[in-house]
């Protein structure tokens, strides 16, 4: 029996019930979907007890009322030109094979729905489905698999290093209510394979719940950049769950950007079980008015002679709100791990709030590691000398918040983003 805090949350509770009992079924999906459902209901909806929740905006977010999305085709998809033929689309949360267009990519590449998947590549996908019921504690993540009714399984075979950028291009469609939408992606990438993928969503409806969850797995010497641009309209929410797991001599890069909605939250794990593995999280959040985001990482090491880095910046305007959490877990078999986490804010206005609460764990005695927050206004004196020299204010103050961005705007996908460049 779930207890919670408020009406709100029970009302919101109801209301996801009514979304699981209409979902779209598929036999093979189905004993999956009921154990997530069971195991959801069993952690509860989140609280601000919980410090990964503490600073969304829950009691707003339960007042939602959401209605399942009527299934219809998009009036365009906006197909990006440096991803002909390598592009796979979802339709409200739905991948949608018959939309998508894979010729470009060599035809080992496996694309399957991930009902189909779960027979060929059964044994794989129920280890990677244990760890998360073992694992993960955000309940979100098991509402999505709940939820979800047609995934992506793409896999990437040994040896095959794609030059061409990978899109997945998430479409939501005007509707005649608020929806909720649950996309999912399972990706992995075999021995020595290189990859570049994009994630972006190109909404028409104002006003819906993207719950979004990507799981990826790198085999030993793998490589993949993965980009999350989540462009959301303002009045929509935003949930993602980034699981990686990379193993030997793997190099994980992930870097994302918004500008924010009624709240984003971005809530990555990485997993680095093999040797002289790399991680590398960045991202950037530009907000405004009365925007939102929110940005939560675990970085866990649990082998020996593994590197990560994580450098999340924010830009906060108006009454925005922002928060980091981040988190390095340096095991006690991870001897010679390299860790770090920098957290930059810049603020822009008098209202605006930005939290942040970097941390670190470490049960090895042979380890380099720091963490650090930055909570600054515009240098004065920066402004000063650059409007001594001819330049005015209004473009000083840009080309010195460009300058703060910059780090990490130089990392996002090209072509995929035009802020600042």
């Amino acid at each position: 029996m779930l207890v919670h805090d408020s009406v709100s949350s029970d009302t919101f509770l109801k209301n996801l019930e009514g979304l699981f009992e209409k979902r779209e079924r598929h036999p093979a999906l189905s004993s999956l979907q009921v154990k997530a459902w069971e195991h959801f209901t069993t952690l509860g909806l989140p609280t601000k007890k919980q410090e990964a929740f503490q600073y969304f905006p829950l009691r707003s977010f339960y007042e939602e009322v959401f209605s399942p999305a009527e299934k219809q085709d998009p009036e365009n998809i906006p197909y990006h030109h440096e991803c002909k033929g390598s592009t796979f689309v979802f339709v409200d949360g739905d991948y949608r094979p018959e939309l998508s267009d894979s010729s470009a990519l060599p035809k080992s590449v496996v694309a399957l729905s991930l009902d189909e998947a779960l027979i060929p590549y059964g044994a794989f996908l129920q280890t990677r489905l244990r760890k998360e019921f073992n694992e993960e504690k955000d309940p979100f993540v098991f509402c999505n698999l709940a939820l979800h009714a047609r995934g992506l399984f793409l896999y990437v075979p040994p040896k095959i290093a794609i030059v061409q950028k990978i899109h997945f291009l998430h479409i939501v469609t005007k509707q005649k209510d608020p929806t909720a939408f649950f996309p999912r992606i399972f990706l992995s990438l075999g021995a020595f394979s290189e990859v570049e993928v994009v994630h972006t969503v190109h909404s028409d409806q104002e006003k819906c719940w993207i719950n979004f969850a990507c799981d990826i797995s790198l085999e030993e010497g793998s490589k993949l950049q993965y980009g999350d641009l989540p462009l959301v309209p303002s009045q929509s929410w935003y949930t993602s769950f980034i699981s990686a797991t990379i193993k030997r001599d793997s190099d994980f890069k992930m870097v994302y950007f918004t500008e924010g909605s009624k709240s984003v939250r971005q809530n990555a794990h990485v997993r680095i079980v093999g040797e002289n593995a790399h991680a590398n999280v960045q991202g950037l959040s530009i907000l405004d008015n009365k925007q939102q985001s929110h940005t939560h990482v675990l970085m866990e090491h649990a082998a020996p002679h593994s590197t990560s880095m994580q450098l999340i910046k924010t830009v906060a305007n108006g009454l925005s709100q922002s928060s980091f959490e981040g988190k390095i877990i340096v095991r006690d078999v991870a001897q010679k791990t390299q860790a770090y986490q920098l957290n930059n804010n810049l603020l822009l206005g008098d209202h605006a709030i930005c939290q942040s609460k970097p941390n670190l764990e470490i049960f090895a005695d042979d380890v380099k590691a720091s963490h650090g927050a930055t909570i600054a206004q515009i240098d004065e004196e920066e402004l000063f000398y650059l409007k001594a020299r001819g330049i005015g204010a209004s473009d000083a103050k840009k080309l010195l918040i460009r300058g703060f961005c910059r780090e990490v705007l130089d990392e996002l996908p090209e072509g995929f983003c035009s802020y600042g460049r």
